[in-house]
């Protein structure tokens, strides 16, 4: 599936300081999508999805306010951010929801992932941690230094989140 189809709604989103897409946006479609076409992510970052009671009430009181951003593949489309949204939608039984549709390889989908969970501070710092190794593991092409840009955050904040992973698991 290509974007260039021009029935679509052109939709651009900040995220932080990355260059994702064009300066300091995402730039892609913005379209109702079947939920059974909507995949998790392989890159997902976190562990568990934690609790969603709230979530699921206030999507049910007001509707998803936000849409989830994903990026076509092979059978549908990849969560790129939103998975405890999508869950909660789930569990609602909706049909359809609204999608930010992008283009992004790996690298992208994993960056815009974790800005999205660091900035909104919705993941565990041991989760946090595991996914920023991840990213300077597989992605990392200026290590920690660059990653602290593209999510916004401090070097230090960066480093001393690596350093939990090397505590001892009974801390």
């Amino acid at each position: 599936m290509h974007l260039a189809d021009d029935r679509r709604k052109v939709y651009s989103e900040p995220y932080g300081d990355s260059t994702l897409g064009s300066a300091n946006s995402l730039t892609g479609f913005l379209e109702s999508v079947e939920l059974r076409k909507i995949h998790h992510s392989r890159l997902a970052l976190r562990s568990r999805t934690g609790s969603l009671e709230e979530l699921v009430a206030s999507i049910e009181e007001k509707g998803l306010l936000e849409p989830i951003v994903v990026r076509p593949v092979e059978n549908g489309f990849e969560v790129v951010a939103g998975n405890r949204r999508l869950e909660a939608c789930r569990r609602l039984k909706m049909h359809r929801i609204p999608c930010h549709i992008v283009e992004l390889d790996d690298r992208e989908a994993f960056e815009v992932s974790l800005v999205e969970n660091v900035q909104n501070e919705t993941m565990n710092p041991i989760d946090e941690a595991r996914a920023f190794k991840r990213y300077v593991d597989d992605y990392g092409y200026g290590g920690v230094s660059e990653l602290a840009k593209n999510i916004g955050k401090s070097q230090e904040y960066v480093s001393n989140r690596l350093r939990l992973l090397s505590l001892p698991n009974e801390v």
